[in-house]
């Protein structure tokens, strides 16, 4: 499992709240969907955050970890139609 947010306590809620379940390991933690499509094996779960440091997630890199067989679950608190329409048409 890989959680990509920018927000440091949401980030952290979210580890802790998955990470006492025995079927999520984590191989990332951070504000890098860069470095998440980076890494050797790609995880069986992104949680991404939709807004990265004021900037749309990559959609480009959901759909590389989708093609490699991530489930990318995308969560913001952002409303921006075009920036959700980018992350529906990755998959």
């Amino acid at each position: 499992m890989a959680v990509v947010e920018d927000h440091v306590l949401v980030r952290d809620g979210v580890v802790q709240a998955l990470s006492s379940r025995p079927q999520f390991d984590l191989a990332y933690c951070g504000d890098s969907l860069a470095e998440v499509v980076a890494l050797e094996s790609a995880p069986d779960l992104v949680i991404l955050d939709l807004d990265l440091n004021g900037k749309p997630a990559d959609a480009t890199d959901a759909r590389l970890l989708i093609e490699r067989g991530s489930v990318v679950l995308v969560v913001s608190a952002c409303g921006v139609p075009s920036q959700i329409r980018d992350m529906v048409r990755a998959g």
